[in-house]
């Protein structure tokens, strides 16, 4: 059901995408949540971002790129939202702050960032997040988006790794964020 619910999201952005007014819409939606979301993660002025599963409409990417002197690089295994979201990031004119690339979690250089987005339609997530636990230094943040628990007779029980879970933040959208740093 999670890979159901993953793969309408995607066909969803990849429709919003080609209007500037849906894709603002879109954004918009998750605008106070993704601030309120980020607020809880203590980061340099000149923090430099990677989000793992950036999708057609990069709107966490967005929100903060319009909102914070943050960098942002943004990586999906998907080209053709690749393609869709250095569309976007051109049309919002963020790309001075803002890198899209083509890339998967499970192999991607993830060192040289202060914080790593690990979004919520990411797979292999687990995998993912405990590849990033092993590849980096102490004292990297990571932000990891799961279900809430109350979608689990629906979704399934993800298996998060053991590690140092300092927060959790629930949005309205049932997701939940977890900030995790590695000690």
């Amino acid at each position: 059901m999670r890979r159901l619910h993953n793969l309408l999201i995607e066909i969803l952005e990849k429709i919003l995408c080609k209007s500037y007014l849906l894709t603002r819409f879109y954004t918009n939606l998750f605008k106070k949540m993704t601030l309120d979301e980020f607020s809880m993660v203590d980061l340099p002025k000149d923090a430099k971002i990677l989000v793992i599963g950036c999708g057609s409409i990069p709107h966490t990417i967005i929100t903060l790129a319009e909102n914070k002197g943050w960098r942002f690089v943004g990586i999906d295994k998907d080209r053709e939202a690749v393609k869709k979201a250095k569309k976007v990031i051109r049309l919002f004119n963020l790309e001075d702050k803002v890198e899209i690339r083509e890339g998967d979690g499970m192999d991607f250089d993830v060192n040289g960032y202060d914080l790593i987005v690990i979004a919520y339609g990411v797979e292999p997530k687990e995998e993912i997040l405990k590849r990033i636990w092993k590849n980096t230094d102490k004292g990297t943040k990571i932000l990891y988006r799961s279900a809430w628990e109350v979608t689990n007779p629906l979704y399934g029980k993800e298996k998060i790794p053991d590690v140092n879970i300092e927060k959790v933040f629930y949005r309205w959208d049932l997701v939940k964020s977890l900030l995790i740093v590695k000690r």
